[in-house]
């Protein structure tokens, strides 16, 4: 009996749960974000087995935030499909905040108190006023705090309405403070203060989202930083290339190899400047193409799978040679490390086969000058043999 009873509450508590939920199409898409300020969104597809997991957990936390300023919403995406791609859904499921409109990745957990926990932090305020220059001061980040932004400008203001804005779809990857109480700074501006390097940076670009996020991205990093699990994402999601050093155990040869890209890094900010002990990660040394027999190297990575850029081993990390590297691979002279084998003494062998690897790969199979191809006209069989690529 109470077996039947708790069965009969909980379909019943999901069930009513679920419609404080609303679903949205194409055509009532555009009506519920314009007309709610707060709106989690979630993309699903009928299929999907987490979707399925999640469904519960979002009833439940519809239900407790219902008489919130908050609106739980779902979208079918294999039905509203224009839908999920304007919104770049490549999974599911996928939960997007709107925050006056604009949108943001939801970073909150899958289970109902989870969201109703990060929910509620949207609601508050997104910027902390600043009634007077001690409430300023306090707010600037101290040693080991993370940068905060802050408007000098009046309530009202044409900035002070875009910053609002703006604080409210980025609340949860930047602190917002906004002041009258102009001081060193010039009225109307927006700073961005950290406890590192320049101490702050003006932001002098257009009232325009995107600007205004770049510039706090690329602003709000260290010029020079150890890099590790807790912040690899933060790098990767800034999107410059990775000037990886790995060091070794030795204090002093450390040292002076991290004041070498402490001096270079500020002339180069279109690059990530990170260090880690290539005794720990020796794996990600070998893998990005260094022997793992010397340390501390230098290699440049971009992320996502993109080409890799070695500093020659044979060459100590002096603020010359590290200037010369980045410069060639800036001017495209560097060409990128390419794993492969030793080129074989003949191409064909005796059975008049081709061996190709990667460093002959463009030069033996992609040249264009030999009536358009080397192999146009041949019957090509591509093999892989221990690692080598063979053509014959």
């Amino acid at each position: 009996m109470w077996r039947s009873l708790c069965l009969f509450l909980a379909v019943h508590l999901v069930f009513g749960a679920e419609e404080d939920i609303v679903t949205l199409t194409a055509e009532n898409f555009d009506k519920v974000i314009g007309e709610n300020e707060l709106v989690l969104v979630k993309f699903v597809a009928p299929w999907c087995g987490h979707c399925k997991s999640l469904a519960p957990q979002y009833a439940t936390a519809a239900g407790t935030l219902k008489d919130k300023p908050v609106v739980l919403a779902t979208v079918d995406a294999t039905i509203e499909k224009d839908l999920a791609s304007k919104f770049s859904v490549q999974g599911y499921p996928t939960l997007k905040v709107f925050t006056s409109g604009v949108v943001s990745d939801y970073g909150g957990g899958r289970q109902a108190d989870d969201i109703v926990s990060y929910m509620k932090k949207q609601m508050g305020p997104a910027v902390s006023v600043l009634a007077d220059a001690k409430e300023l001061a306090d707010f600037k980040p101290k040693e080991g705090d993370d940068p905060v932004v802050i408007a000098f400008t009046s309530e009202g203001s044409e900035l002070a309405t875009f910053y609002t804005k703006f604080a409210k779809a980025n609340r949860n990857d930047f602190t917002f403070g906004q002041t009258s109480v102009t001081g060193d700074e010039k009225s109307d501006t927006i700073v961005l203060f950290k406890p590192f390097d320049d101490l702050k940076n003006v932001y002098e670009g257009p009232l325009a989202d995107d600007d205004l996020k770049k510039f706090l991205v690329a602003n709000s990093f260290k010029l020079v930083d150890e890099i590790s699990p807790s912040n690899f994402k933060s790098y990767n999601e800034r999107g410059l290339p990775l000037a990886w050093m790995f060091h070794g155990d030795d204090k002093e040869a450390t040292d002076a190899a991290i004041n070498v890209y402490r001096a270079v890094a500020p002339d180069y900010k279109q690059f990530s400047f990170v260090y880690v002990s290539g005794t720990k990660y020796g794996q990600m040394v070998t893998q990005l193409g260094h022997s793992g027999k010397k340390l501390p190297v230098v290699a440049l990575e971009k992320l996502g799978g993109g080409p890799k850029w070695l500093l020659d081993e044979s060459l100590d990390i002096t603020e010359e040679n590290l200037r010369k590297f980045l410069d060639s691979q800036i001017d495209g002279s560097l060409a990128p490390h390419v794993k492969t084998e030793a080129e074989p003494e003949s191409l064909f062998d005796e059975n008049n086969v081709a061996t190709v690897v990667g460093s002959n790969f463009e030069k033996v199979v992609m040249d264009k000058t030999k009536n358009g191809g080397q192999y146009v006209g041949m019957n090509v069989c591509v093999c892989v043999w221990n690692g080598l690529l063979c053509l014959h």
